[in-house]
Order: C-alpha cells, then sequence, then structure tokens
C-alpha cells in the first residue's frame, strides 16, 4: 500500500472533518441571517462532496490492495466486494 497516499488521505480526512465542523457551527451561529446561512449551507455542500472523494479514494486504494479492482467500479459495488473479501480471507 502506498503509504505516503495513505498518509495524505489522513491528512485530507482530517482537515475536511475540521472544516465541516466549523461550518457547521457557523451556520447555527448565523441561523437568523439568511444570506449568511445560505453561503453556509453552499460551503457545506462543497465540503460534504470532499469528504466523499476522500472516501471513495480509500476504498479505491483498498480495492487494489486486496486486487479487487475495476475500472468503472461504483463505491457501493467496492465496498460489498471489500466485505466479501474480508469474510473469506477469516
Amino acid at each position: 500500500m502506498n503509504k505516503e497516499r495513505l498518509k495524505k488521505l489522513l491528512y485530507d480526512l482530517d482537515t475536511t472533518t475540521k472544516d465541516l465542523n466549523k461550518s457547521l457551527q457557523l451556520v447555527k451561529k448565523y441561523s437568523d441571517n439568511s444570506e449568511l446561512k445560505s453561503e453556509f449551507s453552499n460551503s457545506l455542500k462543497y465540503k460534504y462532496l470532499r469528504l466523499f472523494i476522500i472516501y471513495e479514494d480509500f476504498i479505491s486504494m483498498l480495492s487494489k490492495e486486496y486486487n479487487q479492482y475495476e475500472i468503472g467500479m461504483t463505491i457501493d459495488k467496492a465496498a460489498f466486494d471489500l466485505n466479501l473479501y474480508k469474510k473469506n480471507i477469516k
């Protein structure tokens, strides 16, 4: 497994999680101001998308590690295949 890539994913996950929490706090704090709330909500959408991409990269990395990777594979299929693989090696 590419340890440098894993370290970067963990760093990105930590950073994105902190950013999400900060945005959630701001939405709560400024919930009475519709313009700010709208801006913070848009920011949250971007950050959730970024989080999904991090998860997608991690699942792809695991799939490659266990030789389960296929081009065009969905996240659901990859997670299912990895779960089956894990059950079969026990």
